[in-house]
C-alpha cells in the first residue's frame, strides 16, 4: 500500500496498479481506493493528479468507510474459531486434527452451529473448505425458493446456475437462465427472495422502468426494505452480522 497526505492535510492511503494505459484511473474498491496508472509516471505527477482529485477522494473515502462498518475483510473472516454467515445466523469455524465435531467452550449451542474442516495453513485454505459447503447449501436452499416463487405467479424460467461474480447479486437472460450469486447464502431469507423475485421479474420486464417495479411488488410486496437491507453490503465482501448476532444473544 502506498501513501499520501495532501497539501490540506488529507491522508490518503491507496494501492498503486501500473499498465500499459494513458491516462490515470481513481476508483474506489471494498478494499479502498486504488490508483492505476501508466507505466513509469513519474511520482511529481501522481501526485499532482491527486491534489487535483482531493475534494472526491474525500468525499468517496469517507462513504467508503461508512459502508466498510457493514462488511468483514476475508483475512479476518476465514479463520480456524471465527463465525461466518448462513441465512444471517452464525457458523463457526473449527479445525481439528479428529474425526467428527469438536465444540468449542465458548459457542452458544442454541445460536452458533460449527463446521469442522480439516486444519488448514491460511486463510485461502479455510476459504477453500467454506465456500465448498457453503455453495452446497445455496444449490439446494436457491433452488426451492426460486421454484416455489416461479410456481406461485406462474412464472416459468430454464435454468438456474449460481454465479460468483464480485459485481452483481443475479442476472436473467431473455432466454429465461437465471444466475444467482451464490454468496446470497451470507444473508437471510427476505433478501434472497427480494433478488430470486427481481430475477423472476426479468421474465416479463427486461428492464427497470415503472412496469418492473409494480411487477416486482406483485410478486414480493416487501421488495423495498429487503433492497434498502442489502444497499448496505457488496458481492465481493462478506456481510457482518456481528451487532446484530449480540443483540440477539
Amino acid at each position: 500500500m502506498q501513501h499520501y497526505t495532501t497539501q490540506c492535510g488529507l491522508n490518503i492511503t491507496y494501492k498503486l496498479k501500473s499498465s500499459a494505459r494513458r491516462t490515470i484511473g481513481f476508483h474506489i474498491t471494498p478494499q479502498g481506493l486504488e490508483i492505476r496508472t501508466p507505466h513509469n509516471l513519474p511520482k511529481r505527477t501522481l501526485q499532482e493528479a491527486i491534489e487535483e482529485k482531493k475534494e472526491w477522494l474525500r468525499k468517496n473515502l469517507q462513504e467508503l468507510e461508512n459502508q466498510q462498518k457493514w462488511w468483514r475483510s476475508k483475512e479476518e473472516v476465514w479463520r480456524d474459531g471465527e463465525c461466518f454467515p448462513l441465512l444471517g445466523r452464525p457458523v463457526r469455524i473449527l479445525s481439528t486434527y479428529i474425526l467428527g465435531v469438536m465444540p468449542l467452550p465458548d459457542a452458544n449451542p442454541k445460536t452458533i452451529e460449527t463446521l469442522a474442516i480439516p486444519e488448514c495453513s491460511d486463510y485461502t485454505e479455510v476459504y477453500h473448505y467454506c465456500r465448498h459447503w457453503l455453495r452446497a447449501q445455496a444449490e439446494v436452499i436457491f433452488n426451492k425458493r426460486l421454484q416455489a416463487l416461479s410456481q406461485a405467479h406462474g412464472l416459468n424460467y430454464k435454468r438456474l446456475t449460481l454465479g460468483w461474480s464480485k459485481r452483481t447479486w443475479g442476472w436473467c437472460k431473455s432466454d429465461g437462465s437465471i444466475m444467482l450469486n451464490w454468496r446470497l447464502i451470507h444473508y437471510p431469507l427476505p433478501i434472497i427472495d427480494y433478488i430470486a423475485a427481481h430475477e423472476l421479474t426479468h421474465l416479463v420486464h427486461m428492464h427497470h422502468g415503472p412496469e418492473f417495479w409494480q411487477y416486482l411488488k406483485g410478486i414480493y410486496p416487501d421488495y423495498e426494505a429487503a433492497k434498502q437491507d442489502l444497499s448496505h453490503y457488496h458481492p465481493s465482501c462478506v456481510p457482518n452480522f456481528e451487532p446484530l448476532w449480540v443483540q440477539q444473544q
